[in-house]
């Protein structure tokens, strides 16, 4: 066989490869569009205090982190047309701030007695406006630091997280 027909049956090859990957991630896209997240009342919440720097940017860094982790994680369950409401009441980081001594600073201490936990309910409506599945829950995670996978993890809000996926997932998956 020729260098040449070697070329084009590769070639051949790595299109077919490629656009069969290409089909495939595609296909398991979420349109994050059809969740909307709302924060109610965001300074009355249990724990959401920064550690250093300025409070209302840490703030901001941890919504916008949570929201786009909920828009992707509650858009997965949601089937054609359908669209869904987060409202979050309360929030509660894993971990606590403590004041160092002699810094200056503060530092979050991530310990079993402080367990992550969130106040939201979510409403999922369907293509012509009436509502298929709605709940408000207050989630904990008790067991929090019992995965050792997050143990060492530089992951923001990766307990939170870790939380909210497993209550979508319990919540959600069959439905």
């Amino acid at each position: 066989m020729s260098i040449k027909k070697l070329m084009v049956i590769a070639v051949s090859c790595s299109w077919l490869i490629f656009g069969t990957y290409a089909q495939a991630t595609t296909a398991n896209k979420v349109d994050v569009s059809a969740v909307k997240v709302q924060w109610k009342n965001v300074d009355k919440f249990r724990d959401i205090d920064a550690a250093s720097g300025i409070q209302k940017r840490f703030e901001k860094r941890v919504m916008n982190n949570l929201d786009e982790y909920l828009k992707q994680e509650l858009s997965k369950y949601l089937k054609r047309g359908q669209q869904a409401s987060v409202t979050v009441y309360n929030l509660d980081l894993a971990g606590d701030v403590r004041p160092v001594i002699g810094q200056g600073g503060n530092i979050r201490i991530i310990q079993d007695i402080y367990p992550p936990m969130i106040d939201i309910e979510y409403v999922i409506k369907g293509p012509k406006d009436q509502v298929v599945a709605k709940q408000r829950k207050r989630v904990r995670d008790i067991g929090f630091n019992m995965n050792a996978k997050l143990a060492g993890s530089t992951e923001a809000l990766a307990y939170e997280k870790r939380m909210l996926k497993r209550w979508l997932r319990e919540s959600l998956a069959g439905k």
